[in-house]
C-alpha cells in the first residue's frame, strides 16, 4: 500500500475514534496489539503489515453510526444495537473501492465481530468461514475494549479481561489467537 493511501486511512481511523471520547486511540491500539499477536502466531512481515492495516481500519464504518448511539451511556436498545451492527458492512463499502487493498485486509476489517460459533455479526459466519485476520482482530478488539473505559462501565483490569477472553476461547474466539494474546501480555509485549 502506498504511503498516501496509508495516510488517508490513518486520518479516517482517527476521525472515527474521535467521534467518541471513549474510543480515542482505539484503532491504533488494536492495530499495534494485533501485530504483536500476529507475530506470535508466526505471520511473516508482509502479512503483519496487512494485518496492521486491517486492524487499524476495523471500525471505519462507525463513521456512519449516529454519535448519539455510539456515546450512549446506557445499554443500547435492540434497534440501536442493530444500527451498530451495520458498521462492518459500512466498513466494507468504504474499503472495497480501494483497489490497492488486498481481500485479506478487507475481510479482516469486516470479520472482527464474527464468532466461531456463528453468533457474531454482520454475517453470522462460523469457524473456517472467518478470515485469519478477522479472528486476530476480534480477540484484540475485545481485549482493548474490556481494558478501556466505556460510557456504560469502567475499564477492567488486564487479568479480568484476559479471563473473559479465555472463557470464550474455542467457542467465540480462536484458541491459538487467545493463547498468543495471553502470552504477549504475560511477556510485557502488550
Amino acid at each position: 500500500m502506498n504511503s498516501q493511501l496509508r495516510e488517508v486511512i490513518n486520518v479516517l481511523a482517527e476521525v472515527v475514534d474521535a467521534k467518541d471520547k471513549y474510543t480515542i486511540g482505539h484503532s491504533q491500539a488494536v492495530a499495534t496489539k494485533a501485530k504483536v499477536v500476529g507475530h506470535c502466531l508466526g505471520l511473516d512481515s508482509q502479512q503483519l503489515d496487512k494485518l496492521e492495516v486491517a486492524a487499524f481500519m476495523h471500525d471505519l464504518g462507525k463513521i456512519g453510526i449516529p454519535d448519539i448511539i455510539l456515546a450512549k451511556p446506557d445499554k443500547l436498545s435492540r434497534e440501536e444495537f442493530n444500527v451498530v451492527k451495520k458498521h462492518p458492512v459500512l466498513t466494507r463499502k468504504i474499503l472495497e473501492p480501494l483497489n490497492s487493498l488486498s481481500n485479506h485486509v478487507i475481510l479482516g476489517a469486516i470479520h472482527h465481530h464474527e464468532r466461531l460459533n456463528g453468533t457474531g455479526y454482520p454475517f453470522g459466519l462460523a469457524n473456517g468461514q472467518i478470515s485469519k485476520f478477522g479472528r486476530i482482530i476480534a480477540v484484540v478488539d475485545v481485549f482493548d475494549a474490556l481494558t478501556s473505559d466505556r460510557p456504560y462501565r469502567n475499564a477492567l483490569s488486564e487479568r479480568e479481561s484476559l479471563r473473559i477472553v479465555w472463557n470464550g476461547a474455542g467457542e467465540l474466539y480462536d484458541f491459538d489467537v487467545v493463547h498468543c494474546l495471553i502470552k504477549s501480555v504475560d511477556n510485557g509485549l502488550i
